[in-house]
C-alpha cells in the first residue's frame, strides 16, 4: 500500500489498494488469534486510512461497492474485538498504545502539512 493519509492527504484509493485491504481484512478475520507482531502493521495501516477518502475517481463502480464494504468493516472492528482471546486482545491493544505513542494528535496546519510533505518527499526521492 502507498504512504497515505497525513503525509499525502490528496491520495485516492486505486483498485489494487482495495484488493490489498480486502485481503488484509480477510486475514485479520480468519487469523486474528495467530496475529502477534503483525498488529503493529495492521493498526498503522488503519491509522493511515483514517485520513483518506474512501470514494475515489480512480475506482470502477464494482470497486466503489467493494470499498464501501471495506469501510463497513472498520465500523464493525470494535464489535469484532469482543471475540478475541486475552492474548489476542493484549496484542491488539499493545499495538494501539504503540501507535498512540508514535503519532501526534495535534490538528494538521498548513505549515505541518508542508513540512511533512517535504520531509516525506526528500526521504523517498
Amino acid at each position: 500500500l502507498p504512504k497515505w493519509g497525513k503525509k499525502r492527504p490528496i491520495c485516492q484509493l486505486k483498485e489494487s489498494n482495495i484488493d490489498a485491504l480486502w485481503t488484509m481484512l480477510w486475514l485479520v478475520h480468519t487469523h486474528f488469534e495467530k496475529i502477534v507482531d503483525e498488529w503493529d502493521v495492521i493498526i498503522s495501516t488503519f491509522d493511515q486510512l483514517g485520513s483518506v477518502s474512501i470514494s475515489s475517481l480512480k475506482l470502477s463502480p464494482t470497486y466503489t461497492e467493494k470499498a464501501a464494504v471495506v469501510a463497513k468493516c472498520f465500523i464493525r472492528l470494535p464489535k469484532f474485538t469482543t471475540c478475541f482471546s486475552k492474548d489476542a486482545l493484549f496484542q491488539f491493544t499493545s499495538s494501539l498504545v504503540k501507535l498512540s505513542d508514535a503519532v501526534s494528535f495535534e490538528p494538521m496546519t498548513s505549515i505541518n502539512t508542508t513540512y511533512l510533505r517535504s520531509t516525506s518527499e526528500s526521504s523517498h526521492g
